[in-house]
Parts: C-alpha cells; structure tokens; sequence
C-alpha cells in the first residue's frame, strides 16, 4: 500500500493545477479600446480592466483579437472608420454607441461589427465584458431591442424586395386565351360552374387555370387575378 506523501506527489494530481491555469490563457480576451474623447476611453478601459478574463492591448503589444470603438453617433465618418478597420486589421469588431437608429444596425454589421451596446444600456462591467466575450469567439452579440429591431427592418426590406420583384413579374404578365376568357367571366361575376358551362370546360379545367394563373404570377387569390389581368388591360 502507498504511503498518503506518495500519493499527493503523483503527475496526475500535480498536473492539474497547471492545467487549469492554462486553459484561463487560453480563454483571455485581449481589447483595444478606442474611442472620440480620453474620457470615454478611460471608462470603458477601466470598465473591461476589471475583468480577469480581459487584457487590454498597449500601442506596442499584438494585435488585439476585439477592438471596441466607443462613439456617440454612428455617422459617415464612423462608418468609414470601422471599413478602415475591417480592412486593415483581422480583430472583431465591437460598438458601444450613445445615439442609434434602427437602420443603422444593419449598416453597422455590413462594415463588419459583430457586437453592439448603447451606453445608457450598460448597467454593469459584466454586461459588457459578456459582450466582448462574445464578440471575441467570434459570435454576434445584441441586446434584446436592438435584436427586435433589426428583424423589423429585415422583415420590411424582404418585403420591399418581395414587392419589387412582384412588379417586375406583373410587368411581363400575358394570359392565354382560356384564361383570359375565364378571368374576364369571373370579373362579370360568375361562378365557377356557369363558367365552365358556358366555355364548355370541365369544373377542374376552369379551377386548373385559376391555379396556373395565381401561381404563375404569385397572386394570392382569384380576386387579385381578376384585379390584375383588368389593371393590365388583358381582358
């Protein structure tokens, strides 16, 4: 049986500690914090220096793996400024902002921001430190409005986009004769079997051609057709 000195003193258990502290390395978030004013970026600098998990980069280290840009709008020249640092540098990119509007989230992620805080929305050092965390792994990082609002503004340019595109098919649109003689009897109001009496259809040739004219033009019922083929001057 081993002595209990002999046992403290095996590689497996001497081992650990050694281990854990180099997974902390491993896990250390190195930041350039810039900013408009000295005051802004002495905040913030002392904020994320609170953290264990955070070093900030002095001028002459590397390269830092997350560059937080602290300013109080996002206009031109700081969208210029984040394009410079896309381009310049391979670090993710962080934005603490005062003044945003909802368009300019998707400004913001097109010069490459990763993560976005406004500044009256930070409550704590945590807050933020989570932020850049999150950016530095490389993942996107936005509190829950500011999520809202982008996939508001998603939604209304797919829409937009959805429209255009439907312009540009209603542009193109040409019926056949069958169907302009059945849309034209639909927009004298009748039904689906006195149409396919009196053009000597069956019920499912007149329902078929319904179907191809709503799905060819992606319109979303036989009212929408009839309004269409008369605003087209096809029947």
């Amino acid at each position: 049986m081993s002595h209990p000195a002999e046992r403290s003193a095996s590689p497996a258990l001497l081992g650990a500690p050694q281990h854990r502290q180099q997974t902390g390395t491993e896990n250390l978030v190195t930041v350039d914090v810039r900013a408009d004013d000295l005051v802004s970026q002495t905040g913030m600098t002392n904020l994320l220096r609170s953290s264990p998990k955070i070093r900030i980069q002095n001028k002459s280290d590397d390269p830092a793996a997350v560059i937080v840009l602290v300013v109080d709008a996002l206009d031109e020249a700081r969208l210029d400024t984040l394009r410079t640092i896309r381009r310049t540098t391979s670090a993710h990119l962080m934005l603490v902002v005062t003044h945003l509007e909802a368009h300019q989230i998707a400004e913001a992620a097109e010069c490459g921001v990763l993560g976005i805080l406004r500044r009256g929305q930070i409550t704590s050092h945590h807050q933020l430190v989570d932020a850049v965390k999150t950016v530095g792994s490389g993942l996107g990082y936005l509190p829950a409005d500011l999520q809202g609002a982008l996939l508001g503004q998603i939604g209304r340019l797919y829409q937009s986009h959805r429209q255009s595109e439907a312009l540009t098919v209603f542009a193109l649109m040409k019926l056949s004769q069958r169907e302009r003689e059945v849309l034209r009897d639909l927009s004298h109001g009748h039904e689906i079997a006195e149409i396919a009496e009196r053009q000597n259809f069956s019920v499912r040739t007149v329902k078929y051609t319904l179907h191809g004219v709503t799905g060819r033009y992606q319109l979303r019922n036989r009212t929408h057709a009839v309004g269409m083929a008369l605003r087209k001057g096809l029947i």
